[in-house]
């Protein structure tokens, strides 16, 4: 990878400088010349005693009513060398520093894939260290001998490593439980690790909860969630976090309107309403709520609508499977076929290309995999240095090729520079956020449905049917699948039917605006623009001869 010199770092180091002395606005040139030269290497301070919560979201407070009523926001970016810009394109983001850096934080849990310990707890404010206020992380990620040093020496921590993954699964949860001195508490779900690549770099999103009082939960949206939250937590097996699952028995979650989507490692069975992950859960989600969409013979009836599926991620993993050389993909022939009010044993669909546009076809409905080509990596705020966060391998195997041969027709880029409107300044900021979409049928005028979540394109998050040995696979696909197994721990939340969706755009936002406390942002055009003929998908496997913005080539050592 080559090395990341460019002035967006230089602009998120300011950014982390301020975030600790708000007076310090200019960046000395010994300080560019070090980042340069040290491009890992960023100096964080912590030496305020503010007595004030930190001011979360961009271009001034906002009380709880102005506030957007389903928690959805983009997180800030720090990443543009334009002032101007800068604040154009974070208008109405959430800031790290309003959810862990207010002096009323007294307890937290961070679950995370992956963590830079010393660099994120220096968003906390100095009475968290100060008053030894305990804090439990929740990862596989281990800390440098140097990190150890330093959370030993000033914080209360302990780390719970979550047990029983299996082999290619991982804990990609990303999610906060925060409690606070007044007696309530939040909950943020979110699509960043903790790390200094993913908050200055990338676009990420995050769902809060309001702060939650005590009290009991009276109503169906809140108890569902309740329920669900509890019964993910219990599938880590660790009695701390069975702890953690009575004291959020206390809260009223009332004021919750999304429904949780998790996936966590064992064997689960489609059939089962009252508990389940990953795509048997999104099926139910859907069944539950009347979102699914209609059957193959309804869809072509007079005035029946096309409807629209994308998903937007960062990362497109191995087939689920494969018949004679021919890939099966995640989206494309299990989770689109699920969304269809077809009896969960109708689930037919014959692999490769010819299978997904023969089921598209009968359910008149067009698949979107949004996903950086090669150009929107080159041409984002870090350069090639933005590309070790995404991930497609579609080179190194005869399954990789045909894989992308039957994807290609699905592939939209992130930025459209060919758009009418550009989605200020995100277009230049590499995704790392996961959005899964359904519009009604209105070509994106309106949303059915919305998934925030850390789930890529994976059989590992999503999960796939179990095959029982001497199965005939054909027939078992023709005739549909009960069993199903996860391998990584995930998190998500849906929104179904959200009354309106807004585009983040340079002069404000497009569609709606962006005071319009039911609407969602999405940091992406939409219809989504395909990939041309010449367009790639970037791959860290595959070299690059075209120069970023930065005059660099991407060349593999």
């Amino acid at each position: 990878m080559p090395p990341k010199r460019s002035l967006a770092l230089v602009a998120a180091q300011a950014h982390w400088a301020k975030k600790a002395k708000p007076e310090a606005s200019v960046v000395s040139d010994e300080t560019i010349e070090h980042a340069k030269a040290h491009p890992e290497v960023i100096v964080i301070e912590s030496d305020s005693e503010d007595d004030e919560p930190v001011n979360g979201i961009s271009e001034g407070k906002k009380s709880a009513s102005e506030e957007n009523s389903y928690g959805v926001y983009l997180l800030y970016n720090p990443s543009y060398d334009d002032p101007l810009k800068e604040r154009q394109a974070n208008f109405g983001t959430i800031t790290i520093e309003s959810l862990v850096g207010g002096k009323d934080l007294i307890q937290l849990y961070q679950f995370n894939f992956s963590i830079e310990y010393d660099f994120f707890m220096s968003y906390f404010h100095p009475q968290f260290s100060k008053n030894k206020r305990p804090i439990t992380f929740i990862t596989t990620c281990a800390m440098t001998e140097e990190e150890s040093t330093i959370m030993k020496t000033h914080f209360n921590f302990d780390i719970i490593v979550p047990k029983n993954i299996p082999r290619f699964g991982s804990h990609h949860t990303k999610l906060m439980v925060n409690f606070f001195e007044d007696n309530t508490c939040q909950i943020v779900i979110m699509t960043c690790n903790l790390a200094r690549i993913d908050f200055g770099a990338l676009t990420q999103m995050i769902w809060k909860s309001e702060r939650l009082p005590l009290g009991e939960t009276r109503v169906d949206q809140g108890i569902r969630f309740q329920r669900d939250f509890a019964n993910y937590l219990r599938r880590y097996n660790q009695p701390k976090l069975n702890d953690l699952v009575n004291e959020l028995s206390k809260f009223d979650f009332l004021s919750i309107k999304v429904e949780l989507l998790a996936s966590a490692p064992g064997t689960y069975d489609m059939n089962n309403s009252k508990e389940n992950y990953g795509l048997g859960k999104l099926y139910h989600i859907l069944k539950r709520n009347r979102l699914l969409l209609p059957a193959s013979t309804l869809s072509h009836q007079e005035g029946k609508a096309k409807y629209h599926i994308l998903a937007e991620i960062s990362s497109i993993a191995y087939p689920f499977m494969t018949i004679n050389n021919q890939p099966y993909n995640i989206f494309t022939h299990l989770l689109c076929p699920l969304m269809f009010e077809d009896e969960l044993s109708n689930v037919n669909i014959a692999a490769g290309l010819v299978g997904a546009k023969e089921h598209q076809k009968a359910h008149n409905y067009s698949p979107y995999i949004m996903f950086p080509t090669v150009s929107d990596i080159a041409n984002n705020n870090l350069g090639y240095g933005a590309g070790r966060a995404v991930h497609f391998n579609y080179s190194l195997s005869c399954i990789n090729r045909y894989h992308f041969r039957l994807l290609k027709p699905y592939m939209c880029k992130w930025n459209d520079s060919t758009a009418k409107h550009q989605c200020g300044g995100r277009e230049e900021v590499i995704p790392h956020v996961k959005l899964f979409l359904c519009d009604n049928g209105d070509e994106w005028k309106s949303l059915r449905w919305l998934l925030l979540t850390s789930h890529n394109l994976s059989k590992q998050g999503w999960g796939s049917p179990i095959i029982p040995k001497k199965s005939n696979l054909l027939l078992l696909l023709n005739l549909g699948f009960e069993q199903f197994s996860i391998s990584s721990y995930e998190l998500g939340i849906f929104v179904p039917r959200p009354q309106n969706y807004h585009i983040q755009s340079r002069s404000g936002t497009l569609n709606n605006k962006i005071n319009n406390r039911n609407s969602i942002v999405i940091p992406f055009n939409l219809p989504p623009t395909s990939y041309s003929m010449s367009d790639l998908p970037w791959s860290p496997h595959v070299t690059s001869s075209v120069p970023d913005k930065f005059g660099q080539v991407y060349a593999l050592t």
